[in-house]
């Protein structure tokens, strides 16, 4: 889920502090940091709207509410991705928690998924009127990659793929809260 939003190539607020992708036990884990300037309730609102989430990363090629009820959420996002000529599309039905205006995890099925794991979270603090978001993920990709640039071509690849999320994200948080967005 979310496959690197973390990075803007177009929006003079956002910005990335950090951005790290390393390989352990055949699973890639990258972390992110990332300052928008928009508030801590409008970048919930937006991370927790599969109705649009494919909107933000054109990683993103299908996004939905597959379930929810009291007990659970089901979400369900289609990404399409590459890493040199490595190409994949990945399907996965995630369990998403969410504590309001704190943490969004989701966690695949993998049964009902096309990996065998994938947990992704986005913890978020409010930061002089903007949000601060930490985001983690670990998966499998589902496909090989050559050990030695691995890690090296996947943080190319997010950073490539994600250039304009971020961006997307601070603009849509901000028009939720009805602030006027800047040309």
């Amino acid at each position: 889920m979310f496959l690197g939003l973390c990075l803007s190539l177009q929006s003079h607020s956002a910005e990335i502090k950090s951005l790290d992708v390393k390989k352990e036990k055949g699973r890639y884990i990258i972390t992110a940091e990332c300052l928008v300037e928009a508030p801590v309730g409008g970048v919930y609102e937006v991370l927790t709207d599969y109705t649009r989430f494919s909107e933000l990363s054109s990683m993103v090629t299908e996004s939905r509410f597959v379930e929810s009820d009291s007990e659970q959420t089901l979400v369900f996002t289609r990404t399409h991705g590459c890493v040199l000529f490595f190409c994949k599309t990945v399907d996965k039905t995630e369990v998403m928690e969410a504590v309001k205006n704190e943490e969004v995890v989701t966690t695949a099925l993998p049964d009902q998924s096309t990996v065998d794991y994938s947990k992704a979270s986005w913890q978020m603090q409010q930061e002089d009127g903007g949000t601060r978001l930490f985001y983690k993920l670990e998966t499998d990709l589902g496909f090989w990659v050559p050990p030695v640039i691995g890690p090296l071509m996947v943080k190319r690849a997010w950073y490539s793929g994600s250039l304009r999320a971020l961006n997307r994200l601070e603009q849509f948080a901000l028009a939720r809260t009805g602030v006027t967005v800047k040309p």
